[in-house]
């Protein structure tokens, strides 16, 4: 029986592997920072 006293407080689940990025890191490197800049 599960109470409050032994019940997990979190679950961990694994949902597969890793999709591979959709771009280089240089581009998303470039998108962080075009956004960085029209934040501020």
């Amino acid at each position: 029986m599960t109470n409050l006293s032994t019940r997990q407080d979190f679950l961990r689940f694994h949902n597969g592997d890793r999709a591979p990025l959709q771009f280089a890191p240089a581009e998303y490197d470039a998108r962080l920072k075009g956004l960085r800049a029209i934040m501020d």
